[in-house]
């Protein structure tokens, strides 16, 4: 991450980031051994979209940091 002002901050978002991404692959998993209703499909969706979002946030942050 660096050492910079938002270290920490990016590293607890970067943990926080990898417990969703466990959360959204199991919920992407069940379809393979039980029905999947539409919610959960919607929910898996939106949180992969709000997961990359997190993602390029980070990344932006970060090559700002290095100007």
């Amino acid at each position: 991450m660096g050492k910079h002002e938002n270290g920490g901050v990016d590293q607890a978002t970067l943990e926080h980031l990898g417990a969703r991404l466990h959360a959204l692959n199991e919920l992407a998993s069940k379809g393979v051994h039980g029905e999947v209703e539409a919610y959960e499909v919607d929910t898996c969706v939106v949180q992969t979209y709000l997961v990359i979002a997190d993602l390029l946030g980070i990344r932006e942050r970060e090559n700002n940091a290095g100007r």
